[in-house]
Formats: structure tokens, sequence, C-alpha cells
């Protein structure tokens, strides 16, 4: 059973829209819950209020009570987040709440897709019909009804979608660059064997542990911080002005905001910079290690399934180093549960391909892995491979871009070189 499940697609239907399409025996009964509290604390206030029976504030007060407990029943259905699982479709409160519907694939008869013009709506909808119920859900414009469809498609759902008509295999996956290699040059298998289990990892469990702390540990700090700057001040909420309070909480926020933007652009980074030199220095104590220690430009890289690439969770399978030999002709990769060793005739295809993650009410993030195709005891053997970053500063899609072009051209260059003799 997986514990982490990866997802497909994600997105947050607009404000307020379940609020909108409510009907009226809907809203019946929360008027009549807020109604009610309301004439209870009125008639309290009333009654049981200092000073004489004042006829306003208890009519004042019955109204802010009323209006509460209707925030209160309403809040959690101001915006609600979707997300497509490789099993399941999961709705969930936007706002904080633990709520959350979760629809198995394998219970849905059908997902009907309605663009903005066939309904009575300015954005599409999706309807999801099981046996005994449908269930409606809202889809922002930025959401591409098409990619909804093939991913549903993909995952062996029936789906109706006016003027669409279903594609056979990923089209978030697209090839960038490629090198021509021709099949009847290509000779010879890849040749992977398994990292014995008396040889040092080239990350063990405590670097891992001291890189989660450089990364995220301002982080968890600052909320810390925020969480006990909250308490404080509710407890000694007679010693300050609203202008003092206000003051620290912004203080305690703004230290929050500092520290996560040194997560995303610096934290992960060093993180990794420590994780490559301590994997360098883990490498040199294997006496079996196939690269070439010494060597100045070996490549730190990780390796990714096909499965993996448009999955929100990117998990990678291994991590280690790769050489360019080319003396010996060929590529060696020295990893921590693997090691390879990769002629470069061996190699069917090299290219880059770009893949789309998280179609949804935000810009899709953009992924580059360059691909490796051999053979393997007579059966295909793939790798995608991402080029470990370590310098800090923004990593948007035109870095992860750049890295994937270095690590190709690269190989590219060893390539070319081997094919020409």
């Amino acid at each position: 059973m997986k514990l982490i499940r990866s997802a497909q697609m994600h997105w947050s239907e607009p404000w307020f829209f379940l609020i909108s399409i409510r009907r009226p025996w809907g809203w019946g009964w929360r008027i009549a819950t807020a109604l009610g509290f309301a004439l209870f604390m009125g008639l309290v206030t009333f009654l049981l209020g200092p000073g004489p029976p004042n006829l306003v504030n208890a009519s004042l007060t019955s109204l802010m009570i009323g209006g509460a407990i209707l925030l209160i029943l309403e809040y959690p259905n101001i915006q609600r987040d979707v997300t497509l699982f490789d099993d399941s479709i999961v709705v969930g409160s936007s706002v904080g709440l633990a709520w959350m519907r979760e629809m198995k694939l394998g219970a849905v008869e059908a997902v009907l897709l309605r663009r903005p013009g066939e309904w009575h709506r300015r954005f599409a909808t999706m309807f999801i019909v099981s046996t005994d119920d449908t269930y409606l859900v809202a889809i922002p414009e930025k959401v591409s009804l098409e990619s909804l469809a093939n991913a549903l498609t993909r995952l062996g759902t029936k789906v109706e979608l006016s003027g669409w008509i279903a594609v056979e295999g990923d089209t978030r996956v697209q090839i960038k660059e490629v090198i021509d290699i021709a099949a009847e040059s290509v000779r010879g298998d890849v040749t992977v064997t398994d990292v014995a289990a008396d040889e040092p990892k080239l990350i063990s469990v405590f670097q891992v542990i001291a890189q989660v702390v450089m990364a995220l540990g301002p982080l968890a700090i600052a909320l810390m911080v925020a969480i006990g700057t909250g308490v404080w001040l509710y407890w000694n909420r007679a010693r300050f002005g609203w202008l003092e309070t206000a003051g620290f909480g912004l203080a305690a926020f703004a230290f929050v905001v500092a520290t996560f933007l040194y997560l995303v652009y610096i934290g992960q980074f060093m993180a990794a910079a420590y994780g490559v030199s301590r994997g360098r220095s883990n490498l040199a104590a294997r006496s079996r290690a196939i690269v070439d220690v010494g060597e100045r430009f070996l490549i730190a890289v990780e390796l990714f399934d096909r499965e993996y690439w448009t999955k929100t969770l990117a998990k990678s399978w291994d991590y280690g180093f790769l050489e360019i030999d080319r003396a010996r002709a060929e590529l060696r990769f020295e990893g921590n549960k693997h090691r390879w060793i990769l002629p470069f005739r061996a190699i069917s295809a090299c290219r880059i391909e770009e893949s789309m993650v998280s179609e949804g009410d935000q810009p899709s993030e953009r992924r580059y892995y360059v691909v490796l195709q051999a053979r393997r005891a007579n059966e295909p053997w793939e790798v995608g491979m991402v080029f470990v970053r370590t310098e800090v500063g923004r990593d948007g899609a035109e870095q992860r871009h750049a890295r994937a072009q270095l690590l190709f051209a690269g190989l590219a260059d060893a390539l070319e070189e081997a094919l020409a003799r």
C-alpha cells in the first residue's frame, strides 16, 4: 500500500461556487439554525444582561450571534480544492479545515465535463456520476478540460466532453531535443548491478536528517515562534494596545515569510550542495566503485522512472554520480542503490523530455529529464536523469531546462565523437 499518493492534477474551485449554487432548502436549515441561536442569545441578553432590559442591545447581540453562526456554517464552503489521484478524486476545503470527500474511480460510472457555454455558469463543471449519486465540481478557466479528460481516460474512467477526441499516450510529455542514432549502429547492453549491503551509502540517514534541518529548520523555528508569539500576546493582552499587538504579529509573520523565502531560494540548494559534498566523500570510501573518485567532473544526478514524471510528488529511485568516460566510450553511474555501465554504442536513444505537472488554477510546473534508452538482457531499459542543482536562487522552468541542456550537451558531444569513429 502506498503511504504517499501522487496527484495527477489539482485545482481550486472559483470562490463561493458551492454557496452560489445552493438551493432554497439548503439555505433554509442554515438560516433557521442561525435564527434559533440569535433569538436565544437575544432573549438571554434582554433578560439577564447587565442593567435594565435593553431591546436595542439585545437585538444587536442577536444579529451578531446569528451572523457568526452563519459564517461558521459557511466558512468551509468558501472554496474547495479538487485533486485527481491515480485511484480517486478528492474534494476538500481550501480554507484549512480537514473535511474531505473521496470518490474512488472504481465506483465512478462516468465523468461528464461541461464547457462554460453548455450550462448557466461562466466556468466549466465536472459531474462525477456513481451508482447512487452525482457530485458537482467547478473547473476554473486555467484548467484544460482536454488534459483533464485525457488524464481520466488514462486512469480507465469513462469521460464525456464535447468536441474532444481521446488521444493515446501522455500528451503532458513532449520531446524537446534529441540525438539522431541509427538503429543499425546500436549494439551491446547496459550492465546493472546492485550496490552491496556492506558498502557505504552515498547519503546516510544522519545526512538526510541534516539536509532536512538545513532546508526546513529555519521555517520550522519561525512557525514555532509565530505560534508562541500568538499565545504570549493572548496571555498578555491586557498589557499591550492594538498597535503594539499588531507590531508583534507582523514581526512574527515577517519572520515566517523570510524563512519560507530562504527555503525556496537558498535552503533547499544548500542542502543539495551538502548532499553532493557528503556523497563524494562517501563515494571515496567505496572499494568497488566503478567511477573515478578523483574525477572533477563527476555529475550528481537523480534518476526517475517515467511513471513519476507527471506526478505532483516526483520520487527518484536512485541518486548518484555519472561519469562520461570518453576513454572507455561508456557512461558509468555509481548510485546509492545501483551501479551501471552503459557503452556509448549501446545507447538507442538520448533526448530531453519536458513534462507538464499539476495543471490547475496556477501555472503548470515544467520538468526536464535527460532520457537514455538501451537494452538490458534483451529487455528495454530506460532512465530519466535530472542534474542536481546546488546554486542558490530561483529554480524556474528556464533554470531546469538549462541544467538539462548542460547535461545533454555533454552526452551529445561524447556520443557524436564515439559514433564518428
